[in-house]
């Protein structure tokens, strides 16, 4: 039996390509269109010096028609990097090891509502040197139709760094223990991990108080992740402290020094 050949005419088989890709296309846009509107916004305003503390406000908002659960937690939900002035990544949020096959922790938001976190953006990357930097976030959830985990909305805001100012930091460390104006805004949380994000022998006058009048291990912790000899020195002299100082400090020197999303998620305790 021979099997003839079926041919289309040349303009049915241009309509059909048209066709395949229009419907191609709506398929893209049906799996690109985000249910979460993400957005990035660093607290304050113009550029910071080197080595200053730096925050900012992460919003979520639900586009979609129904109610649904939008996953929150930095470095579970919400993944974040830093690119220097030529678009290299110089950091990355660590990524959580608490729930890494789930939704981690997710919040329910109706239709148009809106959930907002405040990170430390300091708290995973230190900005030592001037320049332009460009801070970008990305919410994900898992997806069982592809084996992992997908984007579901990014969104990133360019920061400008200028040279160290050791008294702009000492004044900005200050304002964070002794709150004036609009600092005296944040949280005590929100304001004690903006001190703990700096890594300049600047703020360790401030860490010591914390330790010594506050009994605060974790300023043990940040005194020991500025990693210069005279925070060493530091550490080791409030450790052989007499008393509750002393406990403090070794409850302090027990805590690992790595850092991790809670020290950016000031949501998180």
């Amino acid at each position: 039996m021979r099997v003839r050949a079926a041919y289309l005419p040349k303009q049915s088989v241009i309509l059909l390509l048209l066709v395949l890709v229009a419907t191609s296309a709506a398929w893209a846009d049906a799996r690109e269109a985000a249910p979460v509107e993400l957005q990035l916004a660093f607290l304050g305003e113009g550029p910071v010096s080197a080595y200053e503390p730096v925050l900012a406000t992460v919003t979520l908002t639900s586009r979609a028609k129904n109610m649904i659960l939008v996953p929150c937690r930095a470095g579970e939900g919400l993944l974040a990097q830093v690119k220097d002035s030529t678009g290299k990544p110089v950091a990355a949020l660590p990524v959580s090891s608490q729930s890494p096959e789930g939704l981690g922790s997710a919040i329910e938001l109706a239709p148009g509502q809106s959930e907002q976190r405040t990170w430390v953006v300091t708290g995973f990357y230190t900005f030592a040197q001037p320049g332009t930097y460009e801070v970008e976030i990305m919410a994900r959830q898992r997806s069982a139709l592809k084996n992992g985990w997908e984007a579901v909305a990014r969104a990133s805001a360019s920061l400008r760094v200028v040279p160290f100012d050791r008294t702009r930091l000492e004044n900005r460390c200050q304002e964070l223990v002794a709150p004036k104006a609009a600092a005296a805004k944040l949280p005590e949380l929100v304001r004690r991990r903006a001190l703990y994000s700096v890594r300049q022998d600047t703020v360790l006058p401030f860490l010591e108080w914390l330790v010594v009048h506050r009994h605060d291990p974790e300023a043990l912790r940040a005194i020991r992740r500025v990693g210069t000899p005279r925070a060493e020195r530091l550490a080791k002299a409030l450790a052989d402290s007499p008393g509750e100082v002393g406990r403090t400090a070794k409850a302090g020197m027990r805590l690992p020094p790595a850092t991790g999303p809670s020290d950016v998620d000031c949501n998180e305790r």
